[in-house]
């Protein structure tokens, strides 16, 4: 959404966690102001299917539909604006990324603090990757060579 400046479905199971996350933060809680320490909604058999049921007023219910969605709104915004502010850093780590596919803490942190890989780094990455280009094109080789007998 920042990067593109559009929504896509791609982020409905976030928004469907967070919608729960945000709903029990009100409703289990007490994490909630308005409602303070005041249980909103009980779980029975919570081993088996764990249905939930609210124990409070229409009225009620439909203030913490307005809690949790403002919640909701709240978080979103402040989750833009940290994506934002660290864009620079969220690009770097993607770029990253898409040479290497996977990444340690330690990479990561290196990312973040020196605002790059050191140079010694970088020609690791690449002869990491010229042995992996490499080692497949020998695996394709030797499965051409099976094929071939196979024949």
């Amino acid at each position: 959404e920042v990067e593109f400046d559009t929504m896509t479905n791609g982020e409905s199971n976030d928004i469907e966690k967070a919608t729960a996350i945000a709903r029990n933060m009100v409703t289990l809680y007490g994490m909630n102001e308005k409602f303070d320490m005041t249980a909103l909604e009980s779980i029975s058999d919570r081993y088996l299917d764990g249905r939930r049921s609210l124990i409070c007023s229409d009225k009620t219910a439909y203030e913490i539909d307005m809690e949790v969605n403002k919640i909701i709104v709240e978080c979103h915004k402040k989750a833009k604006e940290i994506i934002s502010e660290n864009k620079e850093d969220l690009e770097r780590i993607a770029e990253y990324l898409i040479t290497r596919e996977t990444i340690t803490g330690e990479e990561f942190m290196e990312i973040l603090e020196n605002k790059g890989i050191k140079e010694e780094n970088k020609e690791e990455i690449k002869v990491t990757d010229n042995n992996a280009a490499e080692n497949a094109d020998e695996k394709d080789t030797d499965e051409e060579k099976s094929y071939k007998y196979e024949s």
